[in-house]
């Protein structure tokens, strides 16, 4: 049976912290909100946290679809007490070092727990890990991440279309309030009763309060798409933290799991012997 405990884990806190911080939209908006999260010199302590931020959905799928897999190789050699260790401890110590290296920036994202992850899966199944690893990598480019763009492409326009569409409504209603304001005027200097048209006044003010407030959410949506979108083409994933984490992942399985090495090598003396046509043999001692 295969295990997942510690990979579930990992993957529902993602998303869930992502919603409560974009509060179910397609970015987080305003990005300042996550700097008491994310990891910089100012702030070290976000070390512990930073690796459950992402900015928008496309960071976050993009690192799902890494971690998923290869948390589940992972896990299923080392167990979930140590898949979890690996991750959270990774994610530290890397965003600790790269803050401490890196004045004046500061970082979010789970992608250096998931180096970590990635070197835990080498060890536990090389083969196995690089195929998933190509395997995502190709699914990524050409299948999750355009899919992606393009419906958050989809509902961008869609959100114009109902900014356009409360704008003729907002200049309808205006029209039809200012000809309602002129008959009034005409009925209460010939003395006549205006109470109908009152009546009619106060149903469109409260209409057009309604479509005035729907066009501003709109609004908001799509101004935190765009600003969203800038974001996140402005901030490339950093080399140097995924490093770290693969070097944090390394002295972990080197600490707590030093048995994890002699898989490694049976794996590639195995994987010699397919090569060269010949059957690895595990000798008895």
């Amino acid at each position: 049976m295969m295990k997942a405990r510690a990979t579930l884990t990992i993957t529902i806190s993602l998303i869930v912290a992502y919603f409560l911080m974009s509060k179910g939209q397609l970015y987080v908006y305003p990005i300042s909100q996550m700097y008491l999260f994310g990891v910089s010199r100012n702030n070290l302590i976000g070390a512990l946290t930073y690796s459950f931020m992402h900015i928008g959905i496309k960071h976050l799928l993009a690192n799902l679809l890494v971690l998923v897999p290869v948390g589940l190789i992972a896990e299923n050699r080392f167990g979930w007490k140590d898949t979890l260790g690996v991750f959270l401890f990774s994610g530290t110590v890397a965003g600790f070092c790269y803050a401490l290296l890196s004045p004046g920036t500061w970082v979010i994202g789970s992608s250096a727990g998931i180096a970590g992850l990635l070197v835990a899966g080498y060890m536990a199944d090389i083969k196995k890990t690089v195929i998933v690893i190509i395997a995502c990598v190709v699914f990524a480019s050409f299948i999750a991440i355009p899919a992606t763009q393009a419906v958050i492409s989809y509902i961008e326009t869609a959100h114009e279309k109902v900014i356009n569409e409360k704008v003729s409504e907002i200049q309808q209603l205006n029209t039809s309030l200012r000809e309602l304001q002129e008959k009034i005027n005409e009925k209460k200097a010939k003395g006549e009763n205006i109470t109908p048209e009152i009546v009619i006044v106060q149903n469109l003010t409260q209409k057009l309060n309604e479509t005035v407030k729907v066009k501003e959410v709109k609004e908001q949506q799509k101004q935190t798409i765009e600003r969203g979108s800038k974001e996140e083409a402005a901030t490339p994933p950093s080399m140097l933290i995924h490093l770290f984490g693969a070097l944090a992942g390394l002295l972990y399985v080197y600490e707590f799991r030093v048995e994890a090495f002699e898989w490694l090598i049976d794996d590639l003396k195995g994987m010699w012997g397919r090569i060269r046509g010949k059957n690895h043999v595990r000798h008895k001692h």
